[in-house]
């Protein structure tokens, strides 16, 4: 009898039909233009403190513009949040500025200090943007702990140089799983199912490209064509970048699901040349004055080439993880954090 409902409860699963609902972006060049220069003119009257809150501004405008359903996402921190983690950030960084100047010594231990406080400082950042963050009136969280947060962020990008590039990939594969399982909407958590193979043929693909470009840099100096060869061999090193890099994102959107739902992402090389080449032609010409119609034009980019593939309702989902907060009664504010603008 156990078996026959197992099998009724798998058919079902199985028969629910999939949804797809594309992210979009809804702001507009023209609109954050006159939020940004606001931005900036204010920080630069109060010597940078205004920051803060320039930076809780231009994320409320772009979580909110940002939809997923019809809807938009939330950001709750409040700027005085902010200005503390900066303000604990600068006195960090002049303790070592000072010590650096004074002794060669203290500046080496300061700066091993720092990089000791490098995953901590991640893992605060983690926590203080996901639970600063909500859909649908659910907020996002992150449960991730210190030693996993050392393991990942430190112990495996250590191994994978001390192993000449063997292990980058598993560092890779680590510090998705660190990042992405321990996130979580409601209390559903996300979960990446990327391995060592996926990011493995990733990364010989890239050496591949760059044993390349550095072959033909040799032969073209054999033969005397030094400007030629030099650039085709910067161009074949950035344009690995910008060939790989999409295929990393989509590695990673792809592996990832919440629950019975995934992603699905279709960045291309050519979309992202496309994108940051023209980006920063137009900055150049502009005298900067594109900057704000730039990163609206690389938001639109990034958010609608993902969509999201719901297993049955989204509302239905919504509804039961609101529940299920309710039910739980979680504290979902959070104190005083550090906000590193690290975009993950």
């Amino acid at each position: 009898m156990i078996d026959d409902d197992q099998t009724m409860s798998t058919q079902d699963q199985s028969d629910v039909l999939t949804i797809h609902h594309p992210l979009y972006f809804d702001g507009k060049g023209g609109e954050y233009f006159r939020i940004w220069i606001v931005n900036v003119l204010l920080s630069i009257i109060t010597l940078g403190i205004y920051s803060a809150w320039a930076t809780v501004r231009t994320r409320r405008y772009f979580y909110a513009n940002l939809k997923l359903a019809g809807e938009g996402f939330e950001y709750h921190a409040e700027p005085m949040q902010i200005l503390k983690g900066r303000i604990i950030a600068l006195i960090a960084f002049t303790l070592y500025s000072v010590s650096s100047a004074l002794s060669p010594l203290l500046g080496g231990i300061a700066a091993i200090l720092l990089i000791f406080a490098i995953p901590p400082l991640i893992l605060l950042s983690l926590r203080f943007s996901r639970r600063n963050t909500s859909y649908k009136n659910i907020r996002f969280n992150f449960q991730g702990g210190w030693k996993e947060a050392y393991m990942s962020i430190l112990v495996w990008p250590l191994l994978s140089l001390l192993t000449l590039g063997l292990l980058f990939p598993l560092a890779q594969v680590k510090l998705k799983r660190f990042i992405i399982n321990n996130s979580r909407y409601g209390t559903e958590n996300f979960v990446f199912t990327g391995t060592y193979s996926d990011y493995g043929k990733l990364l010989l693909l890239y050496i591949a490209i760059y044993v390349a470009a550095i072959l033909q840099l040799a032969l073209s100096l054999t033969v005397g064509a030094s400007f030629v060869g030099t650039t085709v061999f910067i161009l074949l090193i950035y344009g690995g970048f910008f060939f790989i890099q999409p295929k990393y994102m989509n590695l990673m959107y792809r592996r990832t699901t919440l629950r019975a739902h995934g992603f699905e992402s279709t960045y291309t090389g050519i979309g992202f040349v496309w994108v940051w080449f023209s980006n920063i032609l137009f900055i150049v010409f502009t005298l900067g004055l594109f900057l704000p119609f730039a990163k609206v034009r690389l938001t639109k980019y990034l958010t609608e080439n993902v969509t999201l593939k719901v297993k049955g309702s989204l509302d239905d989902f919504t509804a039961g993880e609101a529940e299920k907060v309710s039910a739980l009664g979680q504290e979902v504010g959070t104190a005083f954090d550090f906000d590193l603008g690290i975009g993950i």
